[in-house]
Protein backbone atom coordinates (compact mmCIF):
# COMPACT_ATOMS: atom_id res chain seq x y z
CA UNK A 1 0.00 0.00 0.00
CA UNK A 2 1.28 3.47 -0.91
CA UNK A 3 1.81 5.99 1.90
CA UNK A 4 -0.10 9.20 1.09
CA UNK A 5 1.09 11.76 3.64
CA UNK A 6 0.47 14.71 1.34
CA UNK A 7 -2.05 17.45 2.23
CA UNK A 8 -5.29 17.53 0.26
CA UNK A 9 -5.37 20.14 -2.53
CA UNK A 10 -7.67 23.11 -2.00
CA UNK A 11 -10.44 23.90 -4.42
CA UNK A 12 -11.18 27.37 -5.75
CA UNK A 13 -11.62 29.97 -2.97
CA UNK A 14 -13.64 33.08 -3.73
CA UNK A 15 -13.65 36.30 -1.69
CA UNK A 16 -17.14 35.38 -0.45
CA UNK A 17 -15.63 32.28 1.19
CA UNK A 18 -13.33 34.30 3.48
CA UNK A 19 -14.91 34.70 6.91
CA UNK A 20 -12.32 36.95 8.54
CA UNK A 21 -9.12 38.73 7.57
CA UNK A 22 -6.78 41.20 9.22
CA UNK A 23 -4.29 43.69 7.78
CA UNK A 24 -1.47 45.00 9.96
CA UNK A 25 0.39 48.19 9.07
CA UNK A 26 3.62 49.12 10.75
CA UNK A 27 5.62 52.33 10.55
CA UNK A 28 9.39 51.81 10.50
CA UNK A 29 11.38 54.72 11.90
CA UNK A 30 14.42 55.17 9.65
CA UNK A 31 16.03 57.60 12.11
CA UNK A 32 16.77 54.76 14.52
CA UNK A 33 20.22 53.22 14.17
CA UNK A 34 18.92 49.63 14.14
CA UNK A 35 16.91 50.39 10.96
CA UNK A 36 19.82 51.93 8.99
CA UNK A 37 20.26 48.77 6.82
CA UNK A 38 16.74 49.41 5.53
CA UNK A 39 17.66 52.98 4.56
CA UNK A 40 21.19 52.34 3.27
CA UNK A 41 21.20 48.77 1.89
CA UNK A 42 24.59 47.05 1.78
CA UNK A 43 23.62 44.29 -0.66
CA UNK A 44 22.38 46.04 -3.81
CA UNK A 45 22.06 42.92 -5.98
CA UNK A 46 18.27 42.84 -5.57
CA UNK A 47 17.71 46.56 -6.20
CA UNK A 48 16.99 47.77 -9.73
CA UNK A 49 18.67 50.73 -11.41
Amino acid sequence: MKDNDMPLPYGFIDERDILWSKATWEIIDLDERVNFPLYFPIFTNDIGK
